[in-house]
C-alpha cells in the first residue's frame, strides 16, 4: 500500500485514525490501543507482501530478547555475545534482502568482463525487498546498541517494542527514531483533537 494511493488516503488511513481516536478517548487501556496500532501497521505491511512481514517480526523478536538479556545479565562476555547476535542477525537480513540481487548481478558482470560467460550465476530467483527494511533494521539494531551502552533501559513489553518498530507512518519514510525518544509515549500518552 502506497501513501499516495486512493486506498490508503480514503480508506485505510481514515479508518485507522478514527478507530485510534475512538479507542484513545474512551479510556481503553493503552495496551489495547498499542495492540490496535501494531495490528494496523502489520496489516499495512502485509497488504502487498504478506510473507515478508515475517522478516520484520523475526528482527523484532531477536532485538527485543537480545536487549532484554543484555540488561539482565551482568557478565560482559554474555552482553557482547548478545549484541553481536543482534548486529549479525540484522545485517544478515539487510544484506540478504537488499544486496543479494545487486551482488549477483555485479558478480555476473565481472565474470563476463573477465571473458568467462560460462561461469555466470544463472537460475537465481529475484529476491523481493521488504518494505522499510533499512529503517526497521537500523532502528531496532540501534535500540539494542543503546541498551548495551546503557543509554536507555530495555522495553519490558514485546507489544510496546513491536509497536515502536512497526509504526507504519514513520517506518516507510523515516526518520529513524530512537527508542529513548518515544519510550514514555508507548506507556503513557494523551490524545487530543
Amino acid at each position: 500500500m502506497v501513501f499516495s494511493s486512493p486506498i490508503f488516503l480514503f480508506l485505510f488511513f481514515p479508518i485507522v485514525l478514527f478507530i485510534y481516536y475512538s479507542l484513545s478517548i474512551k479510556s481503553i487501556p493503552l495496551k489495547f490501543v498499542n495492540l490496535f496500532i501494531l495490528l494496523s501497521s502489520l496489516f499495512f505491511y502485509t497488504w502487498g507482501e504478506f510473507h515478508l512481514v515475517f522478516v520484520m517480526l523475526a528482527s523484532t523478536i531477536v532485538n527485543f530478547y537480545c536487549a532484554h538479556y543484555i540488561e539482565k545479565f551482568d557478565k560482559p562476555k554474555i552482553k557482547k555475545s548478545l549484541l553481536f547476535l543482534s548486529v549479525v542477525t540484522n545485517l544478515s537480513l539487510l544484506f540478504y534482502f537488499k544486496y543479494y540481487n545487486f551482488s549477483v548481478t555485479n558478480i555476473n558482470y565481472l565474470v563476463e568482463w573477465l571473458g568467462l560467460p560460462e561461469r555466470t550465476i544463472t537460475n537465481i530467483k529475484t529476491i523481493a525487498l521488504p518494505l522499510g527494511i533499512s529503517f526497521y533494521t537500523f532502528q531496532s539494531m540501534g535500540y539494542t546498541i543503546d541498551v548495551y551502552l546503557k543509554r536507555t533501559v530495555a522495553c519490558n513489553s514485546y507489544l510496546n517494542f513491536a509497536c515502536y518498530v512497526t509504526m507504519f507512518p514513520q517506518l516507510v519514510a523515516g526518520p529513524i527514531v530512537r527508542y529513548a525518544d518515544i519510550a514514555k509515549q508507548l506507556t503513557s500518552r494523551t490524545v487530543s483533537r
